[in-house]
């Protein structure tokens, strides 16, 4: 249901006003393999945005280990991409660090991802939220695997310039 756009509306309104029957709905959100479709599929990631914000803090802590275990999944996918953009908009300083030190220091994925040009849109936007110390890692990890070369050879690598 949370892949259907006019079904989903039933599950936001379900844990607004229901709260005593919400952990089963959670609990089928949060399994790792719903989770990922959910926020890779075009309505599920409007959806899990949702969610997100009404989910108690058990939940949310679950949200957030997910968000992080499928960081280079989520960043490589537009709609992925649009999850980690709306926890920039709000401003999830902590778990946007989280997500991209982790795709970052990922073996392969760092280089991946940078392919992408909603990828860098991404970690453009989460420049001026993240700590300077995750900002020197990334530009570590540029230089030393060569990856700016590369990446100006690349026809989307080349929106890496703001780096």
């Amino acid at each position: 249901m949370m892949k259907n756009c006019n079904a989903y509306h039933i599950i936001i309104k379900f844990l607004k006003n229901f709260f005593n029957h919400n952990h089963k709905i959670y609990n089928k959100i949060t399994d790792s393999e719903n989770f990922l479709a959910i926020c890779l599929h075009n309505t599920g990631c409007s959806s899990i945005q949702k969610v997100y914000e009404l989910a108690p803090i058990e939940y949310e802590n679950r949200f957030n280990f997910l968000l992080v275990s499928n960081s280079s999944k989520l960043l490589i996918s537009d709609n992925g991409g649009y999850v980690i953009i709306s926890l920039i908009n709000n401003k999830k300083k902590d778990l946007v660090s989280s997500i991209l030190e982790s795709a970052i220091t990922k073996e392969n994925s760092f280089t991946e991802i940078l392919i992408y040009k909603f990828s860098i849109t991404i970690i453009e936007k989460s420049l001026s939220l993240i700590d300077l110390d995750l900002v020197k890692l990334l530009s570590k990890k540029l230089v030393k695997d060569s990856l700016i070369l590369d990446l100006v050879l690349l026809e989307d690598g080349l929106y890496c310039k703001f780096i």
